[in-house]
């Protein structure tokens, strides 16, 4: 990409990108299915890599962010409280809008209690939990014999 691209300064887009990719995939087929599935679609990657990289002697792992609003109910703000992004299989997305800004939360035992300041006017809203992560923080991790992985690199 930096040689055709990046030298001359003209910049690249998701077609060219994907035609490099093609350029050096042994089955250009499958590949455009993956650009169709994984990058143009919402097909589900975490699930895809779940499957593959054990047979590299990897694993990878989904869990909680630090930011339980973000990880929990699939909330992104800024500093100051107003939101930038909603996850939209969150219960987040049918009550909340991108500019809401939230003035506090409370958790509560059924998920977490919300004001919110909207076109100037203060909100409560509750959001329920249901143990799903929205934007979490995946880890890989080596299992087994690394002799699969190092066979994977040394192709």
């Amino acid at each position: 990409m930096w040689e055709y691209y990046g030298k001359t300064g003209i910049g690249y887009e998701l077609k060219d990108f994907e035609q490099a990719v093609l350029d050096f995939a042994g089955d250009r087929e499958e590949m455009k299915r993956f650009f169709e599935q994984y990058v143009r679609d919402t097909g589900n990657l975490f699930d895809l890599l779940q499957n593959l990289l054990p047979r590299i002697g990897l694993s990878v792992q989904k869990g909680a962010s630090k930011a339980p609003l973000q990880s929990d109910f699939g909330i992104v703000t800024d500093p100051n409280g107003q939101l930038l992004k909603i996850h939209p299989k969150s219960p987040a997305f049918k009550k909340l809008m991108i500019k809401d800004k939230i003035l506090s939360y409370e958790p509560t035992e059924e998920g977490l209690e919300l004001k919110v300041k909207r076109w100037g006017k203060n909100l409560n809203i509750n959001l329920s939990a249901d143990g799903e992560i929205f934007y979490g923080s995946y880890k890989v991790n080596s299992i087994g014999n690394s002799s699969a992985f190092s066979q994977f690199i040394n192709q």
